[in-house]
Formats: C-alpha cells, structure tokens, sequence
C-alpha cells in the first residue's frame, strides 16, 4: 500500500495540472465567454446584413421596377401617328374614314402595346369607340417569340433544372395567346359573349360590339 499512494498523488497532480492547462487555453481562445467557455460571445453591435440577404432585397427591388415598367404596356403606351391609324381603318372600309363614320377623333383616348382606341360616331349618331390595331405589331411579336424560344431552349440546355420548369411550353403558352389577341374579331366574339352573360347585371356594363364595322384588325363598340 504505501508503493502506490505516490503513484495516486501523483495522478492527481497530473490531473489538476492538465485541467488547469485546459482551462486556461479556454480563457485565452478568442471570443469565449465567462459562462460559456465553449461558444464564442455574441457581438454587441448589430451585424451588417449578410450578401444573400442584400441580394434579394435587390431583386425584389429590380422586380417591383420591371412590374411597374410592364404595368404602363396596358393603357399608358405612346400612341402611333393618327395617319397610321387612318391608313389601317379606311384600307379596311376601303373609302375615306369621313365617309365611314359622321364623326371621328383624331387624337386617341387610349393607347396600349397591341392597339390604340378612338372615339366616333356612326352615321345615325350612335357614339362608338374604335379600336385599331397597331400596325407592324404582327412583325414585332413574331420577333420577340423568336427570341423567347432561343432562350427557352439555351436554359435547357445549360441550366440543370431548366427542363424541368418546360420554358418552351411557356413560350408555346404565350404563342397561343399573343396571336388570339391580335385577331379582333376574336376579341368582338368574347366580347359579345361576356355582354350576353352579364346582360341583368346591375354592376357591370359591357359595351356592344357593331359587328358590320369591325375586321380582324378594327373593332367597334
């Protein structure tokens, strides 16, 4: 017995000494903490904000810029020349616009990205709004579908995911819809429906469509 209490005091010295080590070393690591040696401690001022987080926020911001440039496509488009708009209406009627209705203003109510909107009256005085077509539209759609379509095909290929999203339906979905727009007697027939439907409604007006002046390109009503 007394052979091994040295070996024992001796373990005991080697075991405070090394925890005294391992404590220490933990009191010098940088940024530990009085109660948790282990996890650094948190910074008193507040942390700038990480790059993901900077980033989206700028997306968000050139997302909201491009909804609001797309936004003014619907109604606040600057309209084409009024002698384009004559040339489209009376190549249709096929004799001068003045002989086609008693009246007809020449500046536009209304311009969008496909068409701008005139107002006039019938010869028996029925006040009507004329639609027109914007011409070369056709070329400028079938131009920017093209593009669409290269672009479409480029993300599948390159991108990894880009299949799975099927940017070329989309772009197909587009084709489908684009072209029914620019047909106006298609919109007239919609147009007529819709008025049909809501006929007794009390909060809804739809206007009638005047089928003997209205074309693929110029809509009345």
């Amino acid at each position: 017995m007394t052979n091994e209490e040295p070996i024992i005091r001796d373990n005991r010295k080697l075991d405070s000494t090394g925890a005294a080590r391992e404590q220490d070393s933990r009191a010098a690591a940088p940024g530990a903490s009085a109660n948790n040696p282990s996890s650094p401690s948190s910074p008193s001022s507040p942390s700038a904000p990480s790059p993901d987080a900077a980033g989206m926020a700028e997306l968000k911001a050139e997302n909201a810029n491009l909804a609001d440039e797309l936004a003014l496509l619907q109604d606040r488009v600057p309209p084409f020349p009024t002698e384009q708009a004559l040339g489209v209406l009376e190549g249709f009627y096929g004799k001068p616009i003045d002989d086609v209705f008693r009246d007809f203003e020449r500046t536009p109510v209304a311009s969008a990205s496909v068409a701008q909107v005139h107002l006039a009256r019938l010869p028996d005085g029925t006040e009507v709004a004329v639609k027109v077509l914007r011409p070369g539209i056709d070329r400028v759609i079938e131009h920017d579908l093209a593009l669409l379509e290269v672009a479409a095909m480029l993300l599948e290929k390159i991108w990894p995911e880009g299949r799975r999203l099927k940017p070329r339906e989309v772009v197909a979905e587009f084709n489908k819809y684009l072209h029914d727009e620019l047909d106006l007697m298609r919109e007239a027939a919609n147009c007529s429906q819709l008025r049909r439907n809501f006929k007794d409604a009390a909060l809804l007006i739809v206007p009638e469509v005047y089928w003997d002046w209205c074309g693929t390109r110029v809509m009345v009503m």
